[in-house]
């Protein structure tokens, strides 16, 4: 017999079949894991932007481009900051941060990378439209693009092999509950 609507089928379950709270799992799987990814982008993304900002006005490669004048670290602490905001939203905006692509590598990548082209467009066009100071060099954003783009893929890379092998899996993926019992649940 089917169970009534209002009957909750997983209650019929004994209590020694079930190994994590549908809670405590839903609550790890929606919350812990996309906080902990959200935290680690913000570290990333804010060490993207300040290797961007090494690259074009302290390394060897700060020959290229217009002089920026007055182009010190304090000064463009600023646009750091306003840049890893508007990336963390573009992120945010495009999914990355939702509970379907937590442990999904590629999907993850494509929101990345979206975010990243989309932030690239609106930081430099609001920059230079509204004429904000400091002035924005070009090549920095240019630079920041390449720099968050790779630092991000290769810190999910270390983090997506880390959570598949930790004891936390069997609370990350979803059980499935079978009503009734057959041969076909038998083998499964």
């Amino acid at each position: 017999p089917l169970p009534r609507p209002s009957e909750n089928p997983a209650s019929k379950i004994p209590n020694n079949h079930r190994s994590v709270p549908r809670s405590a799992s839903n609550s790890l799987r929606e919350t812990v894991v996309p906080l902990c990814l959200l935290t680690g982008d913000t570290i990333v993304t804010f060490t993207g932007l300040a290797l961007a900002y090494w690259l074009r006005y302290a390394s060897p490669l700060a020959h290229f481009g217009i002089d920026v004048p007055d182009a010190t670290f304090l000064s463009y602490l600023p646009l750091l900051l306003v840049g890893v905001a508007l990336l963390i939203a573009a992120f945010a905006q495009f999914c990355l941060y939702d509970t379907r692509l937590a442990l999904r590598r590629y999907q993850s990548l494509n929101a990345i990378l979206k975010g990243a082209t989309f932030w690239l467009f609106a930081y430099l066009g609001v920059w230079l439209l509204l004429k904000l100071e400091p002035l924005i060099s070009r090549l920095f954003a240019v630079e920041g693009f390449v720099c968050v783009i790779v630092l991000l893929y290769l810190w999910r890379a270390l983090a997506y092999p880390v959570i598949p092998h930790s004891a936390v899996l069997a609370q990350l993926r979803r059980r499935p509950l079978l009503v009734g019992w057959n041969d076909h649940a038998r083998s499964l």
